[in-house]
């Protein structure tokens, strides 16, 4: 859960690519009332630690409602990827 306003998208994505994360898809919740939205985005491989170095600073963010939630996505014959919500 983010606050829903400009540069948002834009700080969460600084502080992915400061680890060297690229984001493979993002999605903001459409509809959601309130001052702050859902987002769920996916990252393409990386290494836990880069990850976890990432939401540390996400969670910091002033913009961040809630702690970003990160869960691993199996696929088979691939390397995991990983899922976070913020």
């Amino acid at each position: 859960m983010v606050q829903d306003k400009p540069g948002v998208v834009a700080a969460v994505s600084d502080r992915l690519a400061h680890e060297s994360i690229s984001i493979e898809s993002f999605l903001q919740m459409p509809g959601h009332e309130g001052p702050s939205v859902p987002i769920v985005l996916t990252t393409q491989s990386c290494a836990r630690a880069a990850l976890e170095k990432a939401v540390e600073a996400i969670q910091r963010l002033d913009v961040v409602a809630e702690p970003p939630y990160v869960m691993p996505i199996e696929e088979s014959g691939h390397r995991a990827r990983t899922w976070s919500k913020g």
